[in-house]
């Protein structure tokens, strides 16, 4: 059974408290592996990409008090300035003792740090930009400690959730302080590790031909490392199931040539993939329908001169663009519009239909014009088109509330059917409590609360 600290709200830096960026969170087992679940007060499970999913600190709090789940949870929104930090495998619960290495992350930010609800890891709060878009993690070759199976560190701007506990770490700051991330990238993942390149970083590229000096195989690894990590309970088995068309179909890698690239994904993953199931999913992706080749052949080249000569590839060119220019992100499926040109990135503004706006910095790889020119220079495939909220709406017909999300929706008989004393009318009692009280039905599925209409007809003599 997993052990986990009980959390001390008071002890939640009153920056954080302020934030409407809350939710709960419960252990579940998911694909056989314990997985720490968001919730919103509602019992619904919640999204950390849907702020619509979240709550304030207050009303999380409340909720938090009346028991059943296990702590309380703060998501990371994009734009937000906050990035976490989470050390794993650091630490010994017994003894509070911390590993040289996680001492030397925490004592360099020098920002609010706290237990992990097992006592075996911390987390960090700092201010800044993470210096990967779409968040990272990595395996340490640190030996591991509190029972953990290995050392570890991730770092996420978005996208996430923390686990918190308020568990403040002795000698570290109780407020959240600014700092530059780009050193983390340089000390855990040293092949990323960033070279100046006239007025501004480029990353290093290995040897390769054709492309800019990029094999076939890196450039399958920079792309799907630009794709969104598969998480449980969210569509999780269909984004990875497209990382590995991307793999064996795009870029018509064998399946021994994706599988390190599938590997290094699997570890952002929540909960990660066994090595069977990512195997099933690459042989399944080849059987997928679908262009061969599509992103391996999307290259551009330039003449290198008349008279018939072949041509040759030549690495490519951030375009310019001007405050005002609408663009497309991919990693984050919207158009936003750009507020300042940084050469190799982009600030570009997003603007929330709901309400709200951000503004976020982001590689010009993940961006193009609005008539499908990557600002990066290397040739994509064509953007979806866009489509007006009017003929969605027109198109697909407003559904019926639901009851048990996912399960049944108002208006919808169900039917029961099982031999004699199975347990049928324990299932209905239970489905009625749980609707009267908006508790998850079987411990299991979230329920939205209502009132009950309970007609037993199996005509007891008593």
């Amino acid at each position: 059974m997993t052990t986990i600290l009980p959390a001390q709200l008071d002890g939640i830096p009153a920056e954080l408290r302020q934030l409407p960026q809350w939710c709960l969170w419960k252990i579940r087992t998911r694909r056989g592996k314990p997985t720490k679940v968001p919730y919103q007060i509602n019992g619904r499970e919640a999204k950390p990409n849907d702020p619509s999913t979240w709550t304030t600190f207050a009303k999380m709090g409340d909720r938090c008090q009346q028991g059943y789940y296990d702590g309380p949870g703060f998501v990371f929104q994009q734009g937000g300035g906050l990035v976490g930090i989470d050390l794993d495998g650091c630490r010994d619960p017994e003894t509070g003792e911390i590993a040289e290495w996680a001492k030397g992350v925490v004592g360099a930010l020098s920002s609010y740090s706290e237990v992990s609800p097992s006592g075996s890891g911390v987390k960090l709060w700092v201010r800044g930009e993470s210096p990967f878009p779409s968040g990272k993690n990595r395996k340490l070759d640190y030996p591991p400690m509190g029972g953990k199976p290995s050392a570890g560190i991730e770092i996420y701007s978005h996208g996430r959730y923390f686990a918190v506990t308020g568990l403040h770490l002795d000698g570290t700051p109780t407020t959240i302080q600014a700092r530059d991330l780009a050193w983390l990238r340089d000390e855990f993942w040293p092949e990323l590790k960033s070279k100046p390149v006239g007025n501004h970083v480029e990353l290093p590229r290995p040897s390769g031909n054709g492309d800019g000096g990029l094999s076939v195989p890196e450039r399958a690894r920079r792309y799907v490392e630009k794709m969104p990590a598969a998480i449980s309970g969210q569509g999780g088995h269909n984004q990875t199931f497209s990382v590995a068309c991307a793999l064996v179909k795009h870029f018509a890698l064998s399946p021994d040539e994706a599988f390190p690239i599938f590997a290094e994904y699997n570890a952002r993953c929540e909960p990660p993939w066994t090595e069977a199931e990512l195997r099933h999913k690459l042989a399944g992706a080849l059987e997928a329908d679908g262009e061969v080749g599509r992103l391996r052949d999307a290259r551009p080249e330039r003449s290198s001169g008349g008279g018939g000569k072949s041509s040759t590839t030549t690495p490519s060119t951030p375009l310019p663009v001007s405050p005002g220019t609408v663009v497309y992100a991919a990693d984050r499926g919207n158009y936003g519009e750009v507020v300042e040109d940084r050469g190799a990135s982009c600030r570009v503004r997003f603007v929330n239909p709901a309400g709200g706006e951000a503004t976020v910095t982001l590689d010009k790889a993940l961006l193009a014009t609005q008539d499908g020119r990557p600002l990066d220079g290397v040739e994509a495939a064509p953007l979806p088109p866009v489509v007006s909220l009017t003929d969605i709406v027109a198109t697909f017909p407003k559904l019926r509330p639901p009851v048990l999300p996912g399960l049944r929706r108002r208006g919808e008989t169900a039917t029961g059917v099982a031999a004699p004393t199975a347990g049928k009318s324990g299932l209905a009692h239970g489905l009625a409590l749980s609707v009267a009280s908006g508790m998850p039905w079987l411990d299991t599925f979230p329920c939205e609360p209502g009132r009950v209409l309970l007609i037993d007809g199996e005509l007891h003599p008593e």
